[in-house]
């Protein structure tokens, strides 16, 4: 919810910054993130000079779940 919460005021959310973002230990951001990309709500787009840098944002049949159905919760 926080990267769809960022998008809709239109900012991009980078490797670095999503365990602060998220409340989350950095090893922890990086667990829900890998299985958030597994199940298809996320993707990565890789910045191959710093993958820190590489930016996380919500697939396009994500974002059309939440916009079709504010009431759902992506895991």
């Amino acid at each position: 919810m926080a990267i769809h919460q960022r998008e809709q005021h239109g900012l991009q959310t980078r490797l670095a910054e999503l365990h602060r973002i998220t409340g989350q230990t950095q090893p922890e951001a990086f667990s829900a993130l890998a299985k958030l990309e597994r199940i298809g709500i996320v993707e990565i787009e890789p910045d191959h000079t710093n993958r820190f840098d590489s930016v996380v944002a919500l697939t396009e049949d994500a974002r059309w779940r939440l916009a079709r159905d504010s009431g759902s919760q992506v895991p």
